[in-house]
């Protein structure tokens, strides 16, 4: 009696991500100069909105929003977060859902010196 076996190779993916579900970023410091109360959409549509990392704090602040224009009205139902000022360098995860798009507004000229992660 003879038996025979089959071995299937099964690929390992060694890199850490999905094809197609790494973040997009974008540094504060390429908003330039800011003025309160302006806004920059960083991403039209369906997304996630991953992270925000804190390297150098300062007094001011921003919110981040599920909105697709500068003309958001119903900030009740679609803040996504509120980075305050002074807050301590490190990584805030919120890995939540938006649906229509992902607009930063700020609160002051002073922004904390970071990072926004979206996908």
């Amino acid at each position: 009696m003879v038996l025979a076996f089959t071995f299937n190779r099964i690929p390992v993916s060694l890199s850490g991500v999905t094809s197609g579900q790494s973040y997009m970023a974008t540094t504060t410091h390429d908003f330039g100069t800011v003025s309160v109360g302006s806004r920059k959409l960083l991403k039209g549509g369906a997304g996630e909105f991953g992270s925000v990392i804190i390297t150098n704090s300062t007094a001011g602040s921003f919110n981040l929003y599920d909105a697709t224009s500068t003309n958001h009205g119903d900030h009740a139902t679609t803040t996504l977060a509120k980075i305050g000022a002074s807050l301590a360098a490190g990584t805030y995860v919120f890995d939540v859902s938006f649906s229509r798009g992902l607009l930063v507004e700020f609160q002051s000229t002073n922004v904390a010196s970071g990072t926004i992660t979206w996908r």
